[in-house]
């Protein structure tokens, strides 16, 4: 078990420094949801933003967060340096025994040249609606919410009032309270 050969298995995009048009100061970010499963012991997984040399080496302004078997939010962010690099990379690694099935789930990404971060409310990006209230899309856990300065907000597919605090809310799903 413990003499197979350990490999890494990388799923990323990637920018070529001579081709885009990505310069020093530029902020790099990626987000999204993950998570590692179907791992053996000793396997691992992350999330990267690589800046790479020359050699293929990530530089210092690399940026990268380990992934657990729990789905996990992310927000990754790393600002080109002034000195030359060769490409710019985000995506996942997998780390592990050459033989082992390790899959990263993984949903919601994004990845951005100099954007602005959007509001969000519990992960999901905040919209102005019409009238100026606010509302979030949580998609398939509770449709769309309108949200109010308290903890009360309005859920459309539920057509009601959810006691749902901006902690216990995320892709992951949560707790809410909804009064009968």
């Amino acid at each position: 078990m413990g003499d197979s050969p350990r490999a890494e298995h990388l799923l990323y995009q990637e920018w070529n420094a001579a081709v885009a048009e990505i310069k020093a100061g530029d902020v790099i970010r990626f987000r999204g949801t993950a998570r590692l499963v179907n791992a053996g012991a000793g396997t691992s997984a992350s999330a990267f933003i690589r800046i790479l040399d020359f050699a293929f080496l990530p530089m210092a302004d690399s940026a990268t967060l380990n992934l657990s078997t729990e789905a996990v939010q992310f927000s990754l962010e790393a600002v080109i340096p002034e000195v030359p690099f060769n490409v710019m990379q985000v995506g996942f690694l997998i780390n592990g025994e050459q033989t082992d099935p390790a899959q990263v789930v993984f949903s919601d990404l994004v990845a951005t040249i100099n954007e602005t971060p959007a509001s969000q409310w519990g992960g999901w990006p905040v919209v102005t609606v019409d009238g100026g209230g606010s509302a979030v899309n949580t998609e398939n856990w509770l449709g769309w919410l309108m949200l109010f300065e308290s903890d009360w907000h309005w859920s459309y597919s539920l057509n009601g009032w959810v006691y749902l605090p901006e902690s216990q809310a995320g892709p992951g799903g949560g707790w809410i309270y909804r009064p009968r």
